[in-house]
Order: structure tokens, then sequence, then C-alpha cells
């Protein structure tokens, strides 16, 4: 079958060394930065980069640019270093999807940065040099905003760029390469909007895992999360006598906390680390097939 639309398909015009290439500055990028949590908000992994003072950058706004131009980023030698000019204009709200595209914009500019694009002139590329770099810091922004092991793990739904700090268009275009337009059509599976769990039983009126009441709303979440079945004993409600699941926090029934609520961990940090642990087999995978 075919999921993609080849009108709009980019990763097949990156030469295989091009792919490797990304794969392995994004796998030294994410493990420098200590990136761990998702979705990544680029304009505080800016700060985080500057602060580290691992490379020379400055981050400008200006309104100075065209109304077509989200930002630029330059080098300005070993003294100077590198500077990322952003449009002020289009700076905005991440809720609004156009706003989010801000987000894409500066993980593209980090791209050309640490792929070591602006180490060579302009001036001296030929055009095929350029759009290649272009698509490479598109290729390597697509990753790390939205790596393909969570990407499979969401409902396409409403607001699924918002999980991502991405637009639409940013979010088709990393779907479309990875050839999985049919999740668009997918249906979704019921996901607690609030901690991601989608385990529900027929008389579940509270979710197991942080207590919402579950109703049509509540269960059009996004990011679906696998939460750990502790075997340790009975784990019945206080109210009812309910006899609920191992990595139950919250009483199905009546939504008060289980017996085990202070012994499992909270379901905040096991949400974390399962998002972790997604996205660091995705790049063990990928540094596999480089070696």
């Amino acid at each position: 079958m075919k999921y993609f639309n080849s009108k709009y398909l980019t990763i097949d015009k990156l030469s295989q060394n091009s792919h490797d290439m990304i794969s392995l500055r994004l796998k030294e990028f994410v493990k420098r930065y200590k990136i761990t949590e998702y979705p990544i908000n680029c304009f505080k992994l800016l700060e985080r980069i500057i602060s580290s003072n691992t490379i020379k950058l400055k981050y400008k706004e200006s309104d100075q640019f065209s109304e077509n131009l989200d930002a630029a980023a330059g080098y300005h030698g070993k003294e100077a270093g590198y500077c990322i000019m952003f449009n002020s204009r289009k700076i905005g709200s991440f809720d609004f999807s156009p706003h989010r595209r801000c987000n894409f914009t500066l993980a593209h500019e980090l791209g050309h940065i640490f792929l070591g694009h602006l180490l060579i002139p302009s001036r001296m590329k030929s055009e095929a040099d350029l759009i290649c770099e272009e698509r490479e810091a598109d290729e390597f922004a697509s990753r790390l905003l939205m790596p393909k092991i969570l990407i499979l793990n969401c409902n396409f739904i409403t607001n699924v760029t918002a999980e991502f700090l991405v637009s639409s268009p940013a979010l088709f275009t990393r779907v479309n390469n990875l050839k999985r337009l049919d999740l668009y059509k997918s249906k979704p599976v019921p996901t607690c909007k609030t901690c991601g769990n989608t385990h529900f039983s027929l008389c579940t009126k509270y979710c197991k895992i942080c207590g919402t009441e579950v109703n049509k709303s509540t269960t059009r979440g996004i990011m679906r999360i696998v939460y750990s079945k502790f075997i340790i004993g009975s784990n019945k409600c206080h109210e009812y006598g309910h006899e609920n699941d191992w990595n139950a926090r919250y009483c199905e029934l009546c939504g008060q906390p289980t017996l085990y609520n202070d012994i499992l961990p909270a379901w905040q940090i096991e949400r974390k680390k399962y998002i972790k642990s997604l996205v660091r087999i995705e790049y063990r995978e990928k540094s596999q097939k480089i070696s």
C-alpha cells in the first residue's frame, strides 16, 4: 500500500551519507544537551545550549526581517561564534499552529549549526549544495521534535500538532516522509487526556492512573502511555473494596486513592520515564544501522 504523497516527499532526495550524518549528529546533540522530555520547546533549549558554554552562540530578535522570513543563522568566526536572528513579528503563543512554526524554524537553524553547514560560506556553494543543506536541516528538526517512535504512539486527532509543538504542515511533512499517511485515518484508541492511560474496563468511571473522571471528552488523549504492572498483591479501594489492577493509583469506580497509591511511583514520573525509554530505543536503533 502507498501511504505517502510523492509530490511532497523529501526524504528520498537525501543521500545515505546525509541520513547517516543527521542520525549521528542528532544522537550527539540529544546526549550532549540531555534532551529527555517532550515536547521540546526550542526557545528554552536554546537558552540551555547558550548557558552550557559548549558552543559560542547568541540569539537576537529583530523586526527588520521581511514578512516571509522567520529566522537566519550565521557563523562569524571562532571569536564571535554563531548567531541566530529571529523575526520578532513571527513569535507568538504555542497555542496556535502558525506560531508553533517558530519552534520548528528554530530547530531547523540549530540543524544548520550542528550539521556544520555554516562553517563554509554560502557563496562558495552551488545551488544544489544549498538545497541539500536545507533538506538536511529540515530532517534534523523533524527527527528532533517528532521522533518516529513517539509519532507511532499517538492518536491522530485534533491538536496532535500541539503534542509536539509544531505546525500542521511540519507534522504532515514528517508523517509523509515516514510514509505513514495512513495514521491520519487510523481509529483513535481511547486514551486519557491527562496521563495517556489506554486501559479501561467496562465499569471504569475514573482513570485508574490519574483519577480523572472518564467520559467521551477526557478519553480523547493523544500520546498513549503504557504503565508498568507491579505484581504486589491485592489493591483494593478504601471506599468500596473494589479490586483494582496492580498499577492502579486510583479506584476506577470511585476515583479515590487505592492501597498502592503511595507505594507506586507517581504517574507523572513514570510517564516521563516511558517517553524517555521510547526515544532511547529509537536512537539506539539508528546508531546500530549506521555501524
